[in-house]
């Protein structure tokens, strides 16, 4: 009995020990290549200080992002589908990587992109952008798989409280996704899923 005590203990501090507990580690953006960040993800969850992009996420059946290096120097092409309202939206465009930050300028608006620390196979961006003088900022967690672990949730927990950051208005519901996420993306601007 002893020994199972000892042994889920010490299995404990060893997650504890891999996962930041301050603020100040939670939030302070992660030093990787765009290589590391390459390849398919998933949105768990999301949250943003803005109304209007808070019901846009309270409507988002689901969302899927592959992360292309390009053969431009920091550069990455962004491959997305976005299931809203049972309509799909095929997005795609171009970033630059540069100093661990993505940046992308359209129309009149800016955005930059933070990579926050994460479990392995999960990827949390902090976003902030500007359109029209207007500040918008979103925290959000990916996956490489549908589900992450407890503990990998917790700590995006702990990092939208960090943040000062609302409740996350969408989580990820298998029951709500298009069964045919994980066709290669299109390049179509909009269909029916």
């Amino acid at each position: 009995m002893d020994v199972l005590t000892v042994a889920a203990v010490l299995s404990l501090l060893s997650v504890s020990a891999a996962l930041p507990l301050n603020c100040e580690d939670l939030v302070k953006p992660l030093v990787l290549n765009k290589t590391e960040i390459s390849g398919k993800w998933i949105f768990i969850q999301g949250t943003s200080n803005n109304e209007k992009y808070t019901a846009i996420l309270k409507t988002l059946n689901s969302y899927f992002m592959d992360i292309v290096p390009s053969s431009h120097n920091n550069t990455c092409v962004i491959k997305r589908k976005i299931m809203l309202n049972g309509k799909c939206r095929y997005p795609v465009h171009s970033m630059t990587f540069i100093n661990n930050t993505f940046h992308s300028s359209y129309e009149n608006s800016t955005m930059t992109i933070s990579i926050l620390p994460a479990c392995p196979d999960c990827l949390v961006l902090s976003s902030t952008s500007v359109q029209d003088g207007d500040v918008t900022k979103s925290l959000k967690i990916f996956g490489r798989t549908r589900k992450l672990s407890d503990s990998a949730l917790e700590m995006y927990q702990k990092q939208v409280e960090c943040l000062g950051a609302p409740q996350p208005s969408f989580k990820y519901d298998e029951k709500q996704e298009d069964k045919s996420n994980l066709a290669p993306l299109p390049l179509q601007a909009e269909q029916n899923c």
